[in-house]
């Protein structure tokens, strides 16, 4: 039994509302629910009622309280509600109240909020009864003993990249029921769902508003509707004659929630239209000098929302255009409070890019992130009026926070619309020209991030300049430092050194900590490019020292993932990894998306030297996402040529050709010189692999010109010769082969690569195997045996470089020549069996040449071993090694408990195998019992 209002349309979404306040009203006597005006706390009750009126012996009562003029009125009110008679001595209230003792029963008293202060005769009801439930609805608490308290916030909204989805959302079905009233054909498409979203998010589902919306889809489209609603408030409004007047706009319902307001609480609340996205305490007080006890107010009046997670004050969005309209009414105390908020918050940000060691830079980083739409608002508010100064002190906090959320288009974008500004304000000038170039410099920076490398140093020239030119040494440093790191990416060390270097005395001189760390970290990567490890060493720590000493998380994750670079080099496998997965975790802290990609990169090499090529792959394709995400164009094109280097490896040759090809075209078309460079000479690799040996060689020299033309780093001079001369020796032309491999080899030992050296010395051994100096050719490969105990051997071209050990050591008849082989033949099926995908598997073993060579001689050695006894016993020390095999041991737990190398046990565990005539650990195990030997 209820008397519920009968409604004209679905009930839509709330499930989670509506069964938080129906367990609530079986606990609790008092139940209110707040929020603004339209956001829907009618519509939820009516329903919370009807769904709970079965558990109620006499029902529910409903009595919508908008009539009522006076709070006297409620009790007759709610006695002509609940049908009851009324005559005799008793008042309304008495009567009212003997009636209702015996009953069990809910009363939903809806738009409570005109009524207040006056609660007596509600704290009566649930006083002198025992089974009256009261479910409120208000715009303000009741403030009674024992009230729960249930604020409601929009319907449920899409994000900006929803695709069809979007129609499930609350609000999205909301809008579309009320334009079904009006246009019954109506439906989202693919034309008109963006704008649809837009109107939702506009209004921040609040349904009254979307009810309002969804009518004029009959006039207009929903790209129409949306323009409307941003320009004016009072858009959103109706004829409807079922409604009550102040329910038939927004702008009326607000209306009267602001006559409730007192002087000074109107005064705050149009004042605070100023913030966007939120404000805490602080920013509240000192841009409006609101009193707790105001906020207080405000938020008890659902005027403002608060967040107990972000610790933070909220308008909702039709609320704060309705209070920028009372605000802009007073054109004085508007300019006051934008000046206020305009100082407030570049000051703000000026206290968060001094780079002090009180504030951690990375700390400062999330208040800024938090701060951000006001801190846009406040930017373009201090461009448009000129204010230098203000822009001059904050200009170092923003950057830095578009270079580390990689926000590097918005960044452009802002700093282009305020260089502009600026330059129409020709009163303001030539302060004001000195800061546009400011902003110049750390635009080009940001260009340089996403590609744009001749725009950047272009730009970068000018401003160092002009720095130079009004002896401004603080930005001086900053351009030498961004064209640095351009001559870097141009392959120009020795004037990236030269730059780096002056800026790097000048950072020391005058204090500048984060771009001493800077200048440190970049040096580093330029002598590293020219296999200056130990250098390049010196310089990243350095830079690691300061960055923690300024707890600047994002460069110290750069400094962490350039010394896993380092380490790599160095062949020092383990602790690159830790290196590595430590920067991931610092960019990851602080959303360093950029930073993440770039620490990634560098995993998926790592793992390709460790011939873990499905964690390459999974790697580069995560760097390639995050990439995409941080608009780095150069870096997703570097993802790229790292895919397609990694399936040339796989044996994958189609698809390592189409990355490959389309990286060459890309950093032609963007001139980005060393990608175009490592295109040449991966796909260089790609065709020597395939047979290509003339193309191999066109490759290859593109690639040597390149570097000749760019100020070449000779480190990748030898890669490049190694690569060259194995084409020449595809071609049958050993003397040029032998010439270039020379050079390659003289190169790596003077730059102290000798741990590099294995390519250019095993195709060497190749030459000398061909011209049939057998014994020639067996000195160099004894100079490459001792590198097969190490895991690494060889990096991704391990397969090549066995084969040919294997080749001299057969063609003298080296009893070791079956060792090798053995190892080899192991050594790639333990590499494929880590090949998750099967056709990939199977062209690692099939497709490159020297895998499937090895295979197929293994398979010819295997056929000629006895199946009789064994042709030779064991040592030993390998039937040790069989031992501890079959307890389960590892290779590196044997190596521990015997007190040598993992190599060294490999050696032993293949020898073993060739003995016993069998290919893995199970095999040896079992047939050692057939013969008695465990």
């Amino acid at each position: 039994m209820h008397n519920l209002p009968s409604l004209h349309s679905n009930f839509i979404g709330r499930q989670e509302e509506l069964s938080n306040i129906s367990a609530l009203i079986e606990s609790k006597r008092l139940v209110t629910i707040t929020g603004i005006g339209g956001i829907g706390k009618s519509r939820l009750a009516i329903q919370v009622a009807s769904r709970l009126s079965p558990h109620f012996q006499d029902g529910v009562c409903y009595l919508s309280l908008i009539p009522l003029d006076s709070p006297d009125m409620l009790g007759s009110s709610l006695l002509n509600a609940l049908s009851i008679p009324f005559a005799g001595q008793e008042t309304p209230k008495e009567h009212l109240l003997n009636m209702l003792r015996d009953r069990e029963m809910l009363l939903v008293l809806d738009n409570f909020e005109h009524l207040l202060p006056d609660t007596d005769l509600v704290a009566d009801i649930l006083q002198q009864t025992d089974g009256v439930s009261i479910l409120a609805t208000s715009r303000e608490k009741l403030n009674l003993k024992g009230e729960v308290i249930f604020s409601i916030g929009g319907l449920s909204l899409p994000g900006d990249s929803e695709g069809e989805i979007a129609d499930t959302y609350d609000a999205m079905q909301l809008l579309r029921q009320s334009a079904h009233r009006v246009c019954p054909d109506f439906s989202f498409n693919d034309q008109n769902r963006k704008a649809a979203m837009r109107i939702c998010r506009l209004v921040d589902g609040m349904a009254l508003a979307l009810e309002l919306a969804g009518a004029w889809v009959r006039a207009l489209s929903c790209d129409e509707i949306s323009a409307e609603i941003e320009s004016s408030l009072d858009f959103l409004s109706a004829t409807w004659t079922d409604q009550s007047e102040r329910h038939r706009s927004l702008r009326a319902i607000f209306e009267h929630s602001w006559a409730m307001l007192d002087s000074e609480e109107q005064q705050v609340f149009q004042q605070l239209s100023v913030f966007s996205g939120g404000f805490d305490r602080e920013a509240s007080r000192q841009v409006t000098q609101a009193s707790t006890s105001v906020l207080a107010s405000l938020l008890d009046r659902s005027f403002l929302a608060w967040d107990p997670i972000r610790e933070r004050y909220d308008l909702h969005p039709v609320l704060k255009h309705y209070a920028e309209d009372k605000l802009a009414e007073d054109p004085e105390n508007a300019a006051r409070i934008r000046n206020l908020h305009c100082s407030y918050f570049c000051t703000f940000l000026k206290e968060r890019g001094s780079g002090s060691e009180k504030k951690a830079i990375s700390q400062a980083l999330r208040e800024i992130d938090v701060e951000l739409a006001n801190i846009y608002s406040a930017w373009q508010y201090a461009a448009s009026k000129g204010e230098v100064d203000y822009l001059d002190d904050s200009k170092n906090a923003l950057y830095r926070f578009f270079a580390t959320r990689s926000r590097d288009v918005k960044g452009i974008s802002l700093f282009s619309s305020t260089i502009e500004k600026l330059e129409s304000r020709q009163e303001i000038f030539p302060r004001g020209e000195r800061l546009t170039h400011k902003l110049r410099a750390r635009r080009a920076s940001m260009l340089y991030r996403l590609g744009r490398v001749n725009d950047a140093e272009q730009e970068l020239l000018i401003c160092l300049q002009v720095a130079q030119r009004s002896t401004d040494r603080p930005e001086a440093v900053f351009c030498r430092l961004g064209l640095g790191l351009v001559r870097a990416s141009q392959v120009d060390s020795s004037e990236a050194k030269q730059l780096l270097n002056v800026a790097l005395d000048e950072a020391i001189d005058l204090g500048l900590q984060w771009e001493e760390s800077i200048g440190h970290r970049y040096f580093a990567i330029v002598v590293l490019l020219e296999g200056s490890y130990a250098l390049a060493q010196e310089h990243l720590e350095r830079s690691l020292q300061l960055c923690r000493k300024g707890r600047d998380r994002c460069n110290e994750g750069s400094a962490l993932r350039n010394l896993g670079v380092v380490a790599r080099c160095q062949g020092a496998t383990k602790k690159a990894k830790e290196y590595i997965e430590q920067a991931i975790i610092a960019h990851q802290e602080i959303g360093d998306i950029r930073g993440e990609g770039c620490a990634l990169s560098d995993l998926g090499l790592l793992a390709v030297t460790l011939r873990r090529y499905t964690r390459a792959l999974e790697a580069f394709e995560r760097e390639l996402m995050l990439m995409h995400r941080a608009g780095d164009r150069r870096a997703e094109t570097s993802a790229l040529e790292y895919i397609g280097f990694t399936y040339t490896w796989l044996g994958d040759y189609e698809r390592s050709r189409e990355y490959l090809s389309h990286v060459l075209k890309v950093s032609r078309v963007r001139g980005w010189l060393p990608l175009e460079h490592d295109a040449l000479c991966s796909l260089g690799k790609l065709m020597v692999q395939q047979g290509n040996y003339g193309e191999a060689e066109g490759f290859n020299q593109a690639a040597l010109e390149i570097e000749c033309n760019s100020g070449s780093l000779q480190s990748m001079r030898a890669s490049t010769l190694t690569s060259l001369g194995e084409a020449l020796i595809g071609q049958g032309r050993l003397k040029e082969a032998e010439t270039v491999l020379q050079e390659a080899v003289t190169i790596r030992k003077e730059i102290g690569q000798e741990h590099l050296l294995s390519s250019a010395l095993a195709n060497l051994a190749s030459i000398e195997l061909i011209r049939g100096n057998n014994d020639e050719a067996l000195r160099i490969v004894e100079h490459l045996l001792p590198e097969i105990e190490d895991e690494e051997f060889g990096g991704e071209e391990f397969g090549s470089l066995y084969w040919v050990c294997y080749q001299v050591l057969k063609a003298v008849d080296d009893p070791r020549a079956e060792t090798v082989l053995r190892i080899a033949q192991n050594t790639l099926q333990l590499v494929a069996a880590l090949i998750d995908d099967e056709d990939l598997r199977s062209s690692f073993l099939e497709n490159i040449p020297s895998h499937h060579a090895i295979m197929q001689a293994y398979g010819r050695q295997e056929q000629h071993i006895p199946s009789t006894a064994l042709a030779e016993p064991l040592t030993p020390q390998e039937t040790e090694i069989l031992r501890l095999i079959a307890d389960g041991l590892t290779n590196r737990d044997i190596a521990e408990r015997l007190v040598i190398t993992v190599g060294t046990v490999k050696i032993h565990t293949h020898n073993l195998y060739g003995k016993l005539r069998v290919k893995n650990r199970t095999q040896a195990v079992a047939h050692a019992r057939e013969l008695g030997f465990l």
